[in-house]
């Protein structure tokens, strides 16, 4: 594809990045190239918060990547999306960028993993609350 998307030696933009207003969906296009290349490592497409992305756009996962494989760049992946979807208005827009962003580890064993994992990586760190936050600090932003 030319893109050089290997996850395996770099990593995907942060998940505070955005596209079309979006957050999250330049990282989502970094592991969908990665997910075509075969170079995606310990990256998944289609994880949880990308599943949440792609219903809030009413896409299912194998059209985006498919959209993915034939854009030239970022922005003909955001053209198919806007053709392909219902339009979402600003405010629906970012009511989903601060749904997305505000997510935490609910469950008991989730948090505690979570504390540890920030604990070990940035200790005294507890500013580092949600999941975009964590992963910003496990990839060094």
């Amino acid at each position: 594809m030319g893109f050089d998307m290997d996850l395996s030696k770099k990593i995907p933009r942060s998940p505070k990045d955005k596209l079309g207003g979006m957050i999250w969906l330049p990282r989502m296009i970094d592991k969908a190239r990665a997910e075509l290349d075969g170079t995606a490592g310990d990256y998944k497409y289609n994880c949880v918060m990308d599943a949440r992305l792609l219903k809030f756009l009413g896409i299912a996962p194998e059209a985006l990547l498919e959209a993915v494989k034939n854009a030239k760049d970022d922005n003909a992946v955001m053209e198919w999306i806007k053709a392909n979807t219902s339009p979402r208005s600003s405010a629906a827009i970012e009511e989903f960028n601060s749904m997305l962003s505000s997510l935490e580890p609910t469950s008991p064993d989730m948090i505690k993993r979570f504390e540890a994992n920030r604990e070990k990586l940035a200790p005294g760190r507890t500013d580092i609350k949600t999941w975009l936050a964590m992963l910003d600090l496990e990839e060094g932003r």
